[in-house]
């Protein structure tokens, strides 16, 4: 059985169907806010390709 990893500071938690998601700031801690900016610019992105993509499958 695979260990669960270490948690750190955890700022938010879900349950979903049968899992529990815990979602930690550590990554974050010792960045500068630019860095943070890039980085949430860049899941947004991600986002919306992937929403795209599925719209034009269909």
């Amino acid at each position: 059985m695979t260990k669960a990893p270490e948690i750190g500071h955890v700022v938010f938690e879900a349950t979903y169907g049968m899992g529990h998601v815990k979602i930690c700031d550590d990554a974050y801690r010792s960045r500068t806010p630019e860095e943070i900016e890039e980085t949430l610019r860049r899941c947004a992105e991600i986002v919306m390709e992937s929403r795209l993509r599925r719209t034009s499958a269909v």
